[in-house]
């Protein structure tokens, strides 16, 4: 059975590597993850053939409890996704479409349903070298990307029921990512 070589530690997911996911033989283009408890997990992935971005609920031991949930059908080979939980049964996802080229977001609870979204942001970010990370900040996520249209990396924030509070920041006005699939960009709170 394939299995997975992680554990929650105080609410954070540890782990060394994946082995052979049940529900990709394929592979994943990106991945992100967010412990829900000691226990769960949110695993969110752009899957490799299809070109889709999905989640599952997984368990620690590797058994997927719920999903994989289709979050958007078709976003290109070299799109990315982030994860974070928002209180203790929802969590946001962000994700760049490189078929749109534009990034989006949307809010969904632990068992699957869709609360917020999906929902665009730039309106313009290109078709590659870009990246995207969300972390949460009490009664809202930060949510950092970057923009291969503008050569920028941008901030934007999002009250926990998906509203924009404020206005896009530039962090970087010279980013000028030139590798598809890197891992450019990170954001923590």
């Amino acid at each position: 059975q394939d299995s997975f070589d992680l554990r929650v530690v105080e609410g954070e997911v540890e782990f060394d590597h994946i082995v052979d996911p049940v529900f990709s033989s394929t592979g994943f283009r990106d991945i992100g993850i967010a412990a829900i408890d000691n226990e769960r997990f949110v695993l969110a992935y752009v899957d490799g053939v299809s070109n889709n971005v999905a989640f599952s609920i997984m368990s620690t031991d590797g058994t997927v409890l719920q999903g994989p949930f289709t979050v958007d059908s078709a976003v290109g080979a070299n799109s990315r996704v982030s994860v974070t939980m928002i209180n203790s049964n929802q969590f946001a996802l962000g994700w760049t479409d490189a078929l749109l080229q534009d990034d989006l977001r949307a809010i969904y609870d632990t068992s699957g349903n869709l609360i917020f979204g999906q929902s665009f942001g730039d309106g313009a970010i290109g078709t590659q070298f870009y990246d995207v990370s969300l972390a949460e900040m009490g009664d809202r996520f930060m949510y950092c990307y970057a923009d291969q249209a503008e050569g920028d990396a941008d901030l934007r924030m999002y009250l926990n029921n998906g509203a924009l509070t404020g206005a896009e920041n530039n962090i970087d006005t010279n980013m000028a990512s030139n590798q598809n699939l890197a891992n450019v960009y990170d954001c923590a709170a």
